[in-house]
């Protein structure tokens, strides 16, 4: 008798959650689309962003930059590099003064603006060095997805040379324009959309990409070469919209 009430306790609680987390998913996507319906944007490329999902913004960064950030970094790049593993890529995480060094960088060229204007008050999340191997994975992030936070940014700053052999950005364009909800971990996941529908964008050092997390993005990544970027995610802090990450402990930077 005492199992089954605590079998339904445990049905309820569950229904709970998944009510309460429809329930916040529809909140943040119609707040986001209020507050952009009636939003009138201060740049073209935050246009282009909206439109689109993603800008590609190219020679943005100083080459010189971007080899003293993997001077700085050589020795764990190397280190990680070199370890045996399987899996497609390693993060290396930028130290205090890396971060405030590139965020005063993005500031002055406009980036951290766009974003702004595209999210209102925003907060960085992360800021790391996003490094692909050669590895195959056509599994976890490399397979078309949404990410799960609503109307996040993220930036890309391209820290490889050019590569046509590379893995690309692949988005599925406009996508981010459409509702979506999930309940488990495969709803966000898609694997009926092709490498052909989705645009493929290939950086070269210095390039900057801006994309919309709540579009389809990436896909498998087979027999490809190494590439590097430097990845911060950008969320909304906005008091009547704001990401699932609002939290001030997990931010590097508010803005």
């Amino acid at each position: 008798m005492l199992n089954t009430f605590f079998s339904i306790l445990r049905k309820f609680k569950n229904l709970f959650s998944i009510i309460s987390s429809i329930y916040f998913q529809i909140k943040l996507q119609f707040s986001f689309y209020i507050f952009n319906k009636a939003r009138k944007y201060l740049y073209n490329e935050t246009k282009i962003l909206r439109e689109n999902g993603y800008i590609h913004l190219k020679k943005v960064i100083d080459k010189n930059l971007i080899q003293d950030l993997l001077k700085r970094y050589e020795n764990e790049i190397f280190e990680e590099k070199n370890k045996k593993t399987s899996y497609y890529k390693f993060d290396i995480h930028l130290d205090t003064d890396q971060t405030q060094k590139f965020l005063s960088y993005l500031n002055k060229k406009n980036i951290l603006n766009i974003c702004k204007d595209y999210l209102g008050k925003i907060g960085i999340l992360n800021c790391k060095i996003n490094y692909q191997n050669e590895n195959n994975c056509e599994t976890d992030s490399m397979q078309p997805h949404h990410d799960t936070r609503g109307n996040d940014l993220k930036i890309y700053v391209w820290l490889s040379d050019y590569d046509i052999k590379s893995h690309p950005l692949y988005y599925l364009k406009k996508s981010h324009k459409n509702t979506k909800f999930f309940i488990t971990y495969n709803h966000h996941r898609r694997k009926d959309i092709s490498k052909e529908e989705m645009d493929k964008i290939y950086g070269d050092k210095g390039d900057v990409v801006i994309f919309d997390t709540h579009g389809w993005h990436s896909n498998v990544k087979i027999d490809t070469t190494e590439r590097a970027v430097l990845e911060l995610t950008v969320i909304p802090r906005n008091r009547m919209f704001k990401s699932f990450s609002d939290d001030e402990n997990l931010l590097i930077k508010s803005i």
